[in-house]
């Protein structure tokens, strides 16, 4: 039976999420920012799959096409 992931992020708010996250890492890192800058990780990976859980919780979806993915069982 195939698994189907719903994404709720378009492609805009992930190129977004993803450098505002890697930029905020190394604020951080180098020490212009507080260590709260590591918040980072999670935007960037929100970004890198595409999902947002606080989205899904809201019911948010900022996807418009192609917004679900199959995962077929068959060939594991």
């Amino acid at each position: 039976m195939p698994k189907k992931l719903r994404k709720n992020l378009g492609t805009p708010e992930r190129i977004i999420r993803i450098l505002l996250g890697i930029t905020l890492c190394v604020l951080s890192a180098v020490k212009v920012i507080g260590p709260w800058g590591y918040i980072g990780i999670l935007l960037t990976i929100s970004g890198l799959l595409s999902y947002c859980l606080i989205y899904k919780w809201l019911g948010i979806s900022t996807c418009v096409n192609n917004c679900e993915i199959d995962f077929d069982d068959e060939h594991t």
